[in-house]
């Protein structure tokens, strides 16, 4: 099981390119994990749409397949939806675009190594815990009945041939990583200024006292408590700011990493017939 970053704002989703970075790097953990394996199950909060590239990603680069799409008999909440405006537990004003809710939460699997597996049945709860007033949750349970059988080569085990959908929802995936990038580089650069600013008041104020010290100067023009306040200020910000610019750096290092990889499997995938 496993939890994506969650989405605080639909409309100015600021976490989307680390969600996606997530999601690429999971796929890519199956697909590396996964080759000795029979059968692989995912499952888990992906804090996904069912229709946002994170999901597309995830099933299309992983070869996974949605259990509530596959299965042949659903039970519980409509749609499929895991976060829903009735359970109490869940901030309503999240949800008013969303009247029916979210499908967030999801099981995946796919076959490999001569099996198939088929999705029986799909149920989720719906509300209030059994013999409660309350639900178990703010996101609604997800349980699934699979059928797993040996037989021949499964499908989509391997990506053999250029998929061009694939290639499509790897491209929107980077175009997003990109957009993330380009913040977290200029969220850098605005950190690393405020350091330098900071720094270059402690030199000053450094000078200051050294000329009051050497006498090469007139008395201290500041009170000795504002300037010592204004001195602890500085080293604040310049601690504070040289924490967020190596925090940025990370950020931009990890964006720029699956950026390059992600060029390197479109080229990959384009280079196939």
């Amino acid at each position: 099981s496993c939890q994506l970053h969650a989405e605080y704002c639909r409309e100015k989703d600021a976490y989307l390119p680390h969600r996606l970075v997530q999601a690429w790097e999971l796929a890519q953990f199956i697909r590396h994990t996964s080759k000795a394996a029979d059968v692989v199950l995912l499952g888990g909060d992906l804090n996904t749409h069912p229709e946002d590239v994170g999901i597309r990603l995830l099933c299309g680069w992983a070869g996974l397949r949605d259990a509530f799409s596959e299965a042949t008999r659903f039970e519980g909440c409509e749609d499929g939806c895991t976060l829903i405006l009735k359970n109490c537990f869940t901030v309503k004003a999240e949800l008013l675009p969303f009247p029916l809710g979210i499908r967030i939460d999801y099981i995946l699997y796919k076959a490999l190594s001569g099996f198939t597996v088929k999705c029986k049945e799909l149920r989720t709860t719906t509300g209030t815990a059994p013999g409660m007033d309350i639900p178990f949750s703010d996101h609604e349970a997800v349980m699934a009945t699979l059928h797993i059988q040996r037989r021949g080569q499964a499908a989509g085990a391997t990506l053999g041939t250029a998929d061009p959908m694939l290639v499509d929802v790897v491209r929107e995936t980077r175009t997003e990583v990109g957009v993330g990038l380009r913040a977290a580089q200029r969220q850098r650069y605005s950190a690393g200024r405020m350091a330098v600013l900071a720094l270059l008041l402690l030199l000053l104020q450094a000078v200051a006292a050294l000329g009051t010290l050497v006498g090469l100067g007139a008395e201290q023009p500041f009170p000795k408590l504002s300037f010592s306040l204004l001195a602890f200020f500085a080293i604040g910000v310049l601690l504070f700011a040289t924490g967020l610019y190596l925090f940025h750096t990370i950020e931009v290092k990890m964006l720029q990493g699956t950026e390059e990889q992600m060029r390197m499997a479109l080229r990959v995938l384009q280079e196939r017939p």
